[in-house]
């Protein structure tokens, strides 16, 4: 189980980066965010440009629970 956790907190920390995360924003989001899924998600949409321009129905989760906290405030 360790070793796949390692192997994701390897593979979003490639990814945050890509995105232009600073290394405390994915410190925090790795801290606070519990469901990879949605790491995944945010990070991708950064990525891709998203910002408070770009929410929509996929997104209401982030302000439904206080574990997606980072995420809405990345994305805003």
């Amino acid at each position: 189980m360790s070793a796949g956790i390692f192997a994701w907190g390897v593979v979003f920390g490639l990814m945050a980066r890509e995105a232009g995360l600073r290394t405390l924003e994915s410190l925090l989001m790795s801290a606070l965010v519990y469901s990879g899924t949605g790491q995944a998600a945010t990070v991708g949409a950064l990525a891709a440009g998203a910002g408070a321009a770009a929410r929509s129905e996929e997104h209401t989760s982030e302000l439904q629970s206080l574990a997606y906290l980072v995420c809405r405030l990345l994305l805003e």
